[in-house]
């Protein structure tokens, strides 16, 4: 990092459209924020699933929910994502 500027913060991490830059270049905070709001978004299936929602309609929000959430910004990270951030990415649409 530069020299630090008196009254200037400096942060490792930061938020941006809801894209987390860290300041090393890597996607780790991001991917983990990422993978920490859809697995909260699935638990939201789970419950319509069993109010008896249609699988059409699960499949509708789904898209609605995570893989919209997931294809977000992916020209602005997509190339810093690592191979192992690309692998629990497709862990987790895989389930």
């Amino acid at each position: 990092m530069p020299a630090a500027l008196d009254d200037v913060e400096q942060i490792d991490c930061c938020k941006l459209l809801v894209v987390m830059f860290q300041s090393n270049f890597k996607m780790d905070s991001h991917v983990n924020y990422l993978l920490s709001q859809c697995t909260e978004r699935m638990y939201i299936l789970k419950l319509l699933r069993h109010q008896g929602m249609s699988s059409d309609q699960i499949t509708t929000v789904a898209y609605a929910l995570i893989l919209s959430r997931i294809k977000y910004a992916v020209p602005a990270w997509g190339d810093f994502s690592l191979l192992l951030s690309s692998i629990r990415l497709t862990r987790f649409l895989s389930a």
